[in-house]
Order: C-alpha cells, then structure tokens, then sequence
C-alpha cells in the first residue's frame, strides 16, 4: 500500500518475501501411504465425526472391527455340468471387496474354515457374502448370498450358526432396498453356510457407536433389476436404462406438462385459462404477491385435474395415449395432423409395418379425423391401413408374420420377452404369451399386440465374436455408466410414480390435503409474504449453522441406536434355527479329501478330468 521510489527497492521487498515464505513454510515431504497406514485412533478424534463427518470418515481408523470365520456350507448349488460346484465365498462391507476364500472344488458341502477381521468404520455398513462357482475361462456362477446390517450385531458377543443363501435372481438394488423387502421367512433353496462373528469396539467404548453413526452413509452398488449379472458389461441393460430415462423424462414429464401449457393457451376451457391469466396478471402488476399468486394457480390446477375427463383431454399425447377407440378420439379431437401421424405410426408399428412414403403418410393421417372426431372406429383404422398396403403404390408395407419369439418388449413399463404367438394367422388381432422380468416362468402373461411396446435389441453385442472387438477400456468406461443409469431410472420412475398419484387423484387424502395446503399458503402469503421469506432465508443459514446441525446429527444417531438397540440378529429371516443342531456328514475318507482339495484354482483331480 506504499508507494516504491526505486526498481531496487521492489527488489528488497520480494526477496525479504521469498525469504519469509521459506522460513514458514515445512518443506520436508510428507508419505502419503504410511500416513495413511498410521491413520488416528477413531476414539481420539471422535468429535470429528460431528464436526467434519466427510473428513473423518477418510482420515480415522474404524470405529471397530468385525472377527469373522466362514467355517462350512451345506447343500449348495450345484451348477457344473458334473453336477457340482467348486465353491467360494466373496466378502463385501458396503459392496466393496475385502477378503476371498479359497474355492473347494467339486464339493457341495464345502469346509473352507477361513477367518479375518475386517475394518467396520459405520453401523449402517452392511457385510454382503456371495457364494460363487469357480469357473475356468468364463464368469463365475452366483450360488447364492446372504447379507446383514452390521448394527444388529452385539458388541463383544459371539454370534455362530447356519445362515440359509438367498437366490441370486434376489440381488438388485441396492442392499437397504433389499433389506427392506426381505421376507420374514426364507427356504433352504440355495444351501446354507456355517458363521461365527464377533463385533468389537476397538477402543473398548461402546459410545463410539453413537459418534460413528455421525458419519456419512455408506454408498452401494445399484445391481441391475434384472439380478447379477458376472459379465463385466450389459449393453443390452445399459440401453434399457437409457431409453427408460428418456421415455420417463418425455412422456411422463414434458408431454405431459406441455400439453397442459397447451391446454390452458388454447382456450379450451375458457374459465380455467381466464383464472390463470387474472392472477398472471395481477401479479405481474404488484410482483409482492408472486409467492401468493404461484400457490394460488398450483391449487387451482391441481382442483381441476381432479376431472378424469379433463385430465385425458390435457395428456392426450400421441405418445402416451391407448391404441384403441378411447386413444383414437382423443387425438381426433385435437384436430392436428402431426399428433395423428405419430398414433397412426404407433400402429403401424404393433402391425409390423414400415412406411415408404412419409407424405402419403400425412395425407392419410389428415383425412383420418374431420371437424375434432374419428372418421371410424380403430379396427376400421388398421382395416384402411391394410388396404393401403396393397394399393398399387402403397405407402406403407406390412408384414405378414408377427413379433418373433424371443423379442424384447414393454408392458405397462416392465419389460419382457416375447415367447410365441396365440393366433399368427390373424394379422390385425395378434395375441402373444409374454415373461416379465422378475416373474416365475409359471406366470405368463397373454397379450395384445397393442399393449406392448418394442425395445431396442443390442443382444448381439454380447456374442464372443463382438465382444472380443470391443477394447476393455471402453467396456470398463460403459460399465461404470450401468449403476448411475440404473440408480437414475429407478428415482425418476418413483418420482413420476409419486407425481401421478397426487395428479391423479390416486390418493384422495394426499391430493385433496396438498390442494387445500396450497390455498392456505396462498392466503397466508398476502398478508406476511415478507414474514415468510425473511423465515425461509433464516432457516435456510441457520439450519446448516454449525451448532445447530451437530445437534441435528447427533439426535439422528440417538435414534439409529435406539432403533438397533435390541441387536435381533436371531430374528433375521435367513437364519436358520431349525439347523442348529444339524452335525455335518463324516468325513469322506481319502477320496473325499483328495476332491475337495484346495490347490490353486483347481484340484488335481478335476484337471485329470
């Protein structure tokens, strides 16, 4: 902030800087592995689990430690060809990959007798055990698996018994999800392998619990619904995935909410948009009742769509609307030849046709409504279409077989596989049996071709020929795209679920509650529009106020111990009580012992084999 007479006075000053700066600074190299190796005590700087959770989590040791040994299963699956396994068990905490047994080969009744202590840094951490086979050249098999929350262990107690194997096609999601739909029973399906734990708190303090539960919860892996799946890329899920997400973000949310902007410019209902445009209007005119205003509309619109009738008129979108008579009219009624054209592609494409001429197609679709009505009923649609087939300059071509076995298809937004055709020899009325995806093969569905929807088929990029092409960088870069895809899909299909059911009127109570919510902060906000907004700003700065949010995280871990206070870990649906007392077969002899060695990988004998 003074001024400098001479060149070799700024000199002086940046030399006396430099010098400083040397002498304050420690520039001696600090060993980022061994600091982490000598991590701190999780007792000692507990508080920090408060304070700065993020931090903590990474910088400090585990809170305690889980003593496991995998002793023996029983029963297993056998999924070798011979009629056996050769088993092994892969230990997770949090989905991610801590320790490995060693595999037993050609034994369903394996003793692996394998022990280890694993690091527990969170009591919402949850320890994922998979029972795989051990194949040569190709993905190992998923026998089965069991998981637990490690809060329900007791501290210092040894907890041992038979835990029954869950089925492979059970594992998706993530693991509190699947904890939350386990059943209270399970059966011996999958066998069931011999545990002993033991939870310790390393620093001997049990409080250290309520601190640890201040840290941030874990993160998990987002299996694909369709259950595991050992290949290291699904291309086919990952394109699910991706037009779900674009199905879901334009025909339930921007469809929808445009042709409701379109309802209300078009005039259609000449009360509803006179209501809008006055209050629009009004606030535009005095911008201090914007907040008012907006609650006012919300509960407005949200009183209309009560009207199923004006609910179908608003999302009638070509899109999203039926194939049948109902669809039919709705779009007539539009009068617009763009929507008319996209329906009509949308029957083409359940009868397996392809257009040849998009103009002819335009013109069909502008004579196929007059004056806002259906020129015929639906059938008489696909009837007319059909004839312009065989026209002797068609515009469109159809096929004459239906959707082929094995085809992929969506049904009310589940998908499926096409397994044959009921009726191939009626080309306009084709029914189909179909699987779901996480249906029994028992539960087959018989559908009408309009009911399904197509999906992209990129199975072919699965076969070894293909695959062997694709660089594993590229399979390693699209495969982490999978759990963010899939987690993504999953939340925006419970938003629109959720959103559907308010607009709906799905929930009387929640729909006719949130209405009146919205006229009461309508009305409220005339009068202390200033009161409400200083109270949200406070709210806002003082909720994340550091004192006020350690308060917060402390009570939310009071309540998690409370929750896992009774450490009912005997009440878990896979343990397997009625097999306490169950002794293990005798010894085979020699020969047992020789098939199931435990030599690298595989046992002499199998390699014989």
């Amino acid at each position: 902030s003074y001024p400098i007479s001479s060149c070799e006075e700024l000199l002086d000053m940046k030399k006396a800087s430099s010098l400083q700066r040397t002498d304050t600074i420690d520039w001696s190299r600090e060993e980022i592995l061994s600091n982490i190796a000598d991590r701190d005590s999780f007792n000692s700087y507990r508080s920090s689990a408060v304070k700065t959770p993020d931090r903590a989590r990474d910088k400090l040791k585990g809170y305690a430690v889980l003593k496991l040994k995998i002793v023996r299963g029983r029963n297993l699956v056998a999924a070798d060809v011979t009629g056996t396994s050769d088993p092994y068990v892969n230990i997770d905490i949090d989905d991610v990959h801590k320790a490995q047994t060693n595999n037993m080969n050609m034994d369903l009744n394996p003793v692996w007798d394998w022990e280890g202590t694993l690091e527990i840094k969170n009591p919402a951490s949850m320890v994922n055990l998979r029972v795989l086979d051990w194949d040569l050249g190709s993905e190992d098999d998923l026998l089965g698996f069991l998981e637990f929350p490690v809060a329900d262990l007791p501290f210092d107690e040894k907890v041992e018994g038979w835990f029954m194997l869950l089925p492979g096609d059970e594992l998706t999601g993530t693991s509190p999800e699947r904890w939350k739909r386990l059943a209270r029973t399970c059966d011996e399906t999958c066998g069931a392998i011999y545990l002993e734990m033991k939870l310790e708190v390393i620093s001997g303090d049990p409080s250290d619990e309520l601190y640890a539960w201040c840290l941030p919860e874990p993160e998990f892996y987002t299996y694909p619904s369709s259950g595991y799946d050992p290949s290291l890329l699904n291309m086919q899920l990952l394109v699910d995935n991706i037009m779900d997400l674009k199905s879901a973000a334009t025909n339930q949310m921007m469809n929808p909410f445009l042709g409701f902007v379109r309802y209300l410019l078009g005039w259609h209902e000449v009360w509803l948009s006179s209501c809008v445009l006055a209050v629009m209007v009004f606030v535009s005119w005095d911008p201090r009742y914007q907040m008012s205003g907006w609650f006012g509309i919300g509960g407005l619109l949200l009183l209309a769509l009560s009207d199923a009738s004006r609910r179908h008129a608003i999302a009638s979108h070509p899109n999203v609307v039926p194939l049948n008579d109902e669809g039919y009219q709705l779009i007539a009624s539009k009068d617009s030849t763009d929507g008319m054209m996209t329906f009509i592609s949308r029957v083409l494409q359940v009868m397996r046709g392809q257009v040849l001429d998009q103009d002819q197609l335009r013109q069909f679709a502008a004579f196929a409504s007059h004056e806002g009505r259906p020129v015929c009923d639906y059938e008489g649609l696909k009837h007319q279409l059909k004839d312009a087939s065989h026209e002797m300059k068609p515009f469109l071509k159809l096929k004459d077989e239906p959707l082929p076995e094995g085809c992929l298809v969506k049904y009310n937004g589940v998908r499926g596989e096409v397994l044959r055709c009921l009726n191939p020899e009626d080309d306009l009325e084709w029914r189909y049996t179909v699987q779901l995806e996480g249906a029994s093969a028992e539960d087959e569905l018989e559908l009408e071709g309009e009911e399904l929807e197509l999906r992209m088929d990129v199975r072919w990029l699965a076969a070894p020929a293909v695959a062997v092409l694709i660089p594993d960088s590229v399979k390693v870069t699209l495969a982490g795209f999978q759990p963010m895809f899939e987690g993504m899909n999953v939340s925006i299909q419970k938003a629109c679920k959720s959103m559907t059911d308010i607009i709906c009127w799905e929930s009387l109570q929640l729909s006719l509650g949130l209405t009146f919510g919205l006229f009461a902060l309508s009305l409220v906000s005339i009068w202390f529009h200033q009161w409400a907004a200083m109270a949200f700003w406070t709210w806002l700065f003082v909720h994340n106020f550091s004192i006020f949010a350690h308060r917060g995280k402390k009570g939310t871990a009071r309540s998690q111990m409370k929750k896992y206070a009774k450490k009912e870990w005997k009440l878990w649906p896979f343990y397997a009580e009625h097999l306490q007392n169950y002794e293990p077969p005798a010894d085979e002899g020699l020969l047992g012992s020789l098939m199931s060695c435990t030599l690298p990988r595989k046992g002499f004998l199998q390699i014989f084999d």
